[in-house]
């Protein structure tokens, strides 16, 4: 590999693949478009195989060039108002539509997530007896099918929202509060294979979303300033205690390793605001709550998020 540094890509390829290559650079979208018009007025309808194989007799730019303009053979469709033929060798194999359900609903109880393009690898190894043409010619395409049975295709951007969703909510509730930063989370998430660091960080803005939404927050990193995790409702809870029982709470105290939402030091009691994350940490709420009165000798008082402000606003 040292030897190829500082070369180009004339040098590496020769000069045919490198003029191959500059042609289907500029190569554009409606060039594309004009093409594939032309050829399907000229020879008539097409399937996606023949315009795979085909594309020197057609005279269409390569096949890979058409499917980075368009990203689809959908997207193609729909863009062209065209829909590609399903040839005959597909509709002569004797498998009804019975059997195609019952074998792709037993593929998707066992995949946890299934992509369209999975199928292929699942016919080759053969786990189904037919391949995606069979599907679109008796379904008309691939929702099609999977909706009759319930269920539905992902693509990679689905799996990777969903486990970094899955992430997100181990992180919440194994870390300790004090660590509940972004800086934290992206070491939390070094850890983990099969979320590319790319892939990770396109989707870090939607990440912060789901994080709110489900009632987590993170505080920002700061070394002068200690660390607080305040909830959405947690500071108007805690200021109509103070008002209401006459009394003065310390906010964020630190004991240890955790952080008390609020502190009655004169009657030595705790006020915990429980919002709705704390469902799935009940564990770890406990163990915290014992460590707690162990070090105060206190009470530790947890107030329910929902009912306590139903009680303060009158509903």
């Amino acid at each position: 590999m040292s030897s190829l540094k500082g070369k180009t890509y004339e040098e590496i390829y020769g000069k045919e693949r490198a003029a191959q290559k500059k042609l289907a650079e500029n190569i554009s979208k409606k060039y594309c478009i004009n093409k594939l018009l032309n050829c399907w007025k000229k020879y008539g309808p097409f399937s996606r195989e023949e315009l795979r194989t085909q594309t020197k007799k057609y005279g269409i730019p390569h096949i890979d060039t058409i499917l980075r303009r368009f990203g689809s053979f959908e997207n193609i469709e729909k863009e062209l108002g065209i829909k590609f033929v399903v040839r005959d060798r597909w509709r002569n194999i004797r498998i009804s539509k019975e059997k195609i359900l019952k074998e792709l609903k037993i593929v998707f109880e066992n995949h946890e997530y299934l992509k369209k393009t999975d199928l292929n690898k699942l016919y080759k190894c053969r786990q189904i007896s037919f391949v995606k043409d069979v599907i679109r010619s008796r379904f008309g395409s691939l929702d099609n099918a999977a909706k009759q049975i319930g269920f539905k295709f992902v693509t990679e951007q689905d799996i990777i929202k969903i486990k970094l969703k899955q992430r997100l909510k181990q992180f919440f509730n194994t870390v300790n509060e004090e660590y509940h930063t972004v800086f934290h989370f992206n070491k939390f998430m070094k850890k983990y294979r099969g979320i590319n660091s790319r892939q990770y960080k396109k989707y870090l803005n939607e990440i912060y979303k789901e994080a709110e939404k489900i009632g987590y927050y993170f505080h920002k990193r700061n070394n002068n300033i200690k660390f607080t995790l305040l909830g959405k409702n947690e500071k108007e809870i805690l200021d109509f205690i103070e008002q209401k029982l006459n009394i003065k709470l310390i906010r964020q105290k630190s004991i240890g390793k955790y952080w008390i939402d609020g502190y009655d030091k004169k009657n030595n009691i705790v006020y915990e605001v429980n919002e709705y994350h704390h469902k799935f940490r009940k564990e770890y709420d406990k163990n915290r709550e014992r460590i707690i009165m162990e070090k105060l000798n206190c009470l530790v008082v947890r107030i329910d998020e929902k009912k306590y402000l139903k009680y303060m606003r009158g509903d």
